[in-house]
């Protein structure tokens, strides 16, 4: 009799002990859970940063060329303007 009951009794232990440990970790795996759900967001975050740095970088180089060709311009006109009047007299009325 003894002999029927201890295998049964085995499989209950070691079901018990199976238990217990889920159920003292089931709060760890939950905030694995969130941790993990974190990560992504973070990541998610990252990959956004990114990007939004890349297309200001592009940003401010076209900005660049924009004020180099501006600049030249202005130069242009003020050389060219101040040519043309090289000559120029004010005539009295």
């Amino acid at each position: 009799m003894l002999g029927e009951v201890e295998p049964a009794f085995l499989k209950f232990e070691r079901n018990y002990m199976e238990y217990l440990l889920l159920r003292e970790l089931q709060p760890h795996v939950g905030q694995m859970d969130g941790s993990r759900a974190s990560l992504i967001e973070i990541n998610n975050r990252i990959q956004s940063q990114t990007a939004k740095k890349e297309l200001l970088e592009r940003r401010m180089v076209l900005t660049q060329i924009d004020y180099e060709r501006n600049k030249d311009f202005i130069w242009t006109l003020t050389v060219g303007i101040g040519q043309c009047t090289a000559g120029w007299k004010p005539t009295n009325t």
